[in-house]
């Protein structure tokens, strides 16, 4: 059969514009340019670019989701000898307003379902740092501009809570120790009483503080700009049925109270040494160092609390 001539094939190509969204990289050469010379013959060339054009705008642009419109390179066949070179320009299409309503749709559902998510996957599988805890890096600028919150009782405080706060105050820059008080709860011994002793526990390292909170301690972390919310805990399988209560409250209070996103709760797991030491235990030595020798009691509490503070401790709970 005799072979259409280059001007038969310039005019099909000029008659019909072409309007892609742009050339893909894996197109052949003489596809991608419009040689009319193809394995299929004169019409080869023409009928596998009209394939690859349906077959590309048919395919969802999820770009249009972001931009509320895509490219649109509109193509006309020009002349040449032997292959066709495109003359093209670009327009931007833009999409059904339907589409816009969509898309702004799944956007706010998506709003509203991420957090939810986060929270519960947050309580369903808690940050808990374990022992041996991970090596601080003092050159880390970023931990060292960082402000934790560490809230607990400390009724009385112990060498298990000292551990932990020597541990976050070589990593973080400030470490905020909070004593939660409930106003409408009588105490034998007072937040205030019990926040002296511990700032003397503390007293040489200079960038914890220590801070008697009445209220929501969540509410305080976040007026005061702090990343991360830790507990203390045994281990997670001793302490975690209950701190895992306090762990949604702190979670979704904030959301729900406060309309507020909350600061990130990470346990942390005490040394195996202090493990069975508790705030307990030391109020139960204090009691029983009046029926005992004076000297013994000591002995046992020196094992349980620093001796700087064994004074204030047992005229507070003895």
């Amino acid at each position: 059969a005799a072979q259409p001539s280059t001007t038969d094939v310039e005019r099909r190509y000029t008659d019909t514009p072409l309007t892609v969204t742009a050339l893909p990289p894996t197109l052949p050469p003489h596809r991608r340019h419009g040689r009319a010379e193809d394995e299929g013959g004169a019409g080869g060339g023409e009928g596998a670019l009209d394939e690859w054009v349906t077959r590309f705008l048919s395919s969802w642009q999820w770009g249009a989701l972001v931009g509320l419109g895509h490219r649109r390179v509109c193509c006309s066949a020009g002349a040449g000898s032997s292959i066709i070179k495109p003359r093209c320009h670009v327009e931007m299409v833009f999409l059904h307003p339907q589409h816009v309503a969509a898309a702004a749709l799944l956007f706010a559902v998506l709003c509203a379902v991420c957090p939810v998510l986060i929270l519960i996957y947050r309580v369903l599988f808690p940050t808990v740092l374990r022992f041996p805890w991970r090596e601080h890096n003092t050159s880390r600028q970023k931990d060292k501009d960082t402000t934790v919150v560490f809230a607990g009782s400390f009724n009385p405080p112990h060498f298990g809570h000292l551990v932990m706060l020597r541990y976050l105050a070589e990593r973080y820059g400030r470490v905020i120790c909070c004593i939660g008080v409930n106003p409408n709860k009588t105490y034998d011994v007072t937040p205030q009483a019990r926040a002296s002793i511990l700032r003397k526990m503390c007293e040489d390292c200079s960038n914890i503080r220590v801070q008697v909170v009445s209220g929501y301690i969540w509410r305080y972390a976040r007026a005061h700009n702090a990343s991360f919310f830790f507990r203390g805990i045994r281990t997670w399988e001793a302490d975690g049925s209950e701190e895992r209560q306090l762990l949604i409250l702190n979670s979704w209070g904030p959301l729900l109270l406060g309309k507020i996103w909350p600061t990130k709760t990470v346990f942390l797991e005490g040394d195996p040494r202090y493990r069975d030491v508790s705030s307990t235990l030391v109020r139960r030595l204090c009691a029983e160092r009046r029926a005992t020798s004076r000297n013994e009691g000591d002995e046992k509490l020196a094992r349980l609390i620093p001796s700087t503070v064994l004074t204030e401790v047992v005229a507070a709970y003895g």
